[in-house]
């Protein structure tokens, strides 16, 4: 179809609000490496809430894309768990044959789009390395496959669904859980002997757990995420071999593997991505927050890789309306085959209940917009 045509399209489909594919079909399709009719505008389905405004962008184009299902249960059979909240300290005590551990957190929090603050990790000092341990290997994983299955029904053509996957042992996925990211520092360096340990009880704990993730039915599935607790040479030491195990392994079952990319320094693994094996990247967060642009990776990545990318709302829409049209227009036109990409907002901390939601509301709105008018044409300009 001639340039001008395709341009004179998606005007009108714009204007009339028709649309020639569902939400669902445009991400398979751009995931399966065929050709969209539009590039796919997404946001997690805990940001927009529902009613009106929301399904004011579902008419737009808009879909959710969710990655907070499990498809997998796990319990620790010999361990004990005793849970007290005073005032808004939840303190949570964990008993086990060997030994106990504490957690405290901050309930109630303050903080915009903080739900609780850790204020005490499990792992405090050397003693508490075997008492994490034992419970990682104490732990048991049963399929939860019908929680997935119930989620698919409930968003239907509206939404594309993320198995939650496995994740490296090293970062915050791992070892920083029971840490925190202070201790975690520390304690390599400090514990060296110990921390290993706790890194293999944790590599034993995915190959557990892989058979079920390869085994369910979620296609799309997460494989960890990028973090910037450290930099390429530990990313190349403890996260390439952990992909090189296991990327190949769920290719094998048909799964497309995909990266939490929400790092905003980017740039420094911007030559080892492409080792990984991986096939995409959610929530890539560009200049002006991130370090690393969408056509600097597409560049480097290629243009077979797959970028969901997290429009930096507070950054873009607090600019007008004029800004974040241009804003979009220059994401449209970085590069890549014109299957390569999908937009929205993925990481946005903004309550809908305090005085920014008019400008988030304004802002989600040019970007529908935006994409239903020039997301068809701009990787053709």
């Amino acid at each position: 179809m001639p340039i001008e045509d395709l341009k004179d399209l998606s005007w009108r489909l714009c204007e009339e609000g028709g649309l020639l594919l569902k939400f669902k079909e445009r991400m398979n399709a751009i995931l399966h490496n065929e050709e969209p009719d539009k590039v796919p505008f997404m946001t997690l389905d805990v940001l927009t809430g529902l009613g009106s405004f929301e399904r004011e962008l579902r008419n737009k184009g808009l879909g959710f894309y969710v990655w907070g299902t499990p498809t997998v249960t796990s319990e620790m059979p010999n361990v004990t768990v005793e849970t007290r909240v005073e005032g808004d300290i939840k303190t949570e005590v964990y008993k086990t044959p060997i030994g106990s551990v504490r957690t405290r957190e901050v309930i109630h929090s303050k903080i915009l789009g903080v739900t609780s603050i850790m204020k005490e990790w499990m792992i405090k000092d050397e003693a508490d390395y075997d008492v994490v341990v034992y419970m990682i290997d104490d732990t048991v994983f049963h399929e939860n496959y019908a929680a997935y299955y119930q989620t698919e029904r409930q968003f239907g053509d509206d939404g594309i669904v993320r198995g939650p996957g496995i994740d490296s042992s090293y970062g915050m996925g791992g070892a920083g859980h029971y840490l925190g990211l202070e201790n975690w520092t520390i304690e390599q360096y400090v514990h060296p002997h110990e921390f290993g340990k706790l890194l293999k009880a944790l590599d034993r704990r995915t190959e557990r757990l892989f058979p079920l993730v390869a085994d369910s039915p979620a296609e799309l599935i997460g494989c960890g995420s990028t973090c910037e607790w450290y930099g390429p040479k530990q990313f190349e030491e403890y996260d390439l071999p952990f992909y090189e195990k296991y990327v190949p392994r769920l290719h094998a079952r048909r799964k497309i593997c995909i990266v939490h990319g929400h790092s905003l320094t980017l740039k420094c693994l911007k030559d080892l991505m492409p080792k990984t094996g991986l096939d995409a990247i959610d929530s890539f967060t560009p200049p002006p927050i991130g370090n690393l642009s969408l056509a600097e990776a597409i560049a480097a990545w290629g243009d077979k890789f797959k970028y969901l990318v997290n429009i930096p709302d507070q950054a873009v829409f607090t600019q007008g309306v004029k800004k974040t049209r241009e804003y979009v227009i220059d994401l449209l036109r970085s590069g890549g085959s014109g299957n390569s990409i999908g937009l929205g907002v993925t990481e946005s901390m903004w309550d809908l209940t305090t005085k920014f939601a008019p400008m988030f509301k304004r802002g989600m709105l040019t970007v529908a917009n935006t994409i239903n008018k020039c997301g068809a044409v701009c990787h053709s300009l």
